[in-house]
């Protein structure tokens, strides 16, 4: 009998869990108080990319912490992107499940085959992506985003977490 829960694209473990808030302070310290999470490592983003086939670019603020083994990411974020249209239909909430991936273009490629677009990227040096967003809803009905990450980058950024997070402890 054949193993149905072989994957559709080859991704690595789930890296981290992204929510959009509208007020990223009042976040960390409602959940620093309340669950005693942290220590946060907290960083201010800008970026470009395409929404939508679409240039664009959007600033903002980030807040990392453990929570057991789980990366969570915690954003507030201005400017045109998936996060502000995300804030403005549902308010916040938990906006996209990251995974690292080798080769993130051959994902997109095949994940839009099976009908889940492409909605926003970032594009590095080179034409290679940065991350990309994938939009779940058209299937899922959800609107529970997928995001993709290059795992050599993305490795280097998490290990500078995981040494900010240690200094801070």
């Amino acid at each position: 009998m054949a193993d149905t829960n072989q994957p559709s694209v080859p991704t690595g473990p789930c890296t981290h869990i992204g929510i959009e808030v509208k007020n990223l302070e009042k976040t960390v310290e409602l959940f620093t108080k309340v669950f005693g999470w942290g220590p946060w490592e907290r960083r201010t983003v800008a970026r470009k990319g395409i929404l939508r086939g679409e240039p664009i670019s959007y600033e903002g603020l980030r807040a990392w912490t453990k929570v057991g083994s789980v990366l969570l990411e915690i954003g507030e974020t201005h400017g045109e992107s998936t996060h502000t249209e995300f804030q403005a239909e549902h308010g916040g909430g938990i906006h996209h499940l990251a995974f690292d991936a080798d080769d993130v273009k051959a994902i997109v490629d095949k994940l839009e085959e099976l009908g889940l677009p492409l909605l926003q990227a970032g594009i590095g040096e080179g034409g290679k992506y940065d991350f990309a967003y994938i939009n779940t809803e058209s299937i899922t009905g959800s609107n529970l985003i997928l995001e993709f990450l290059p795992t050599a980058p993305n490795t280097e950024f998490r290990k500078g977490l995981d040494k900010a997070f240690k200094e801070k402890a």
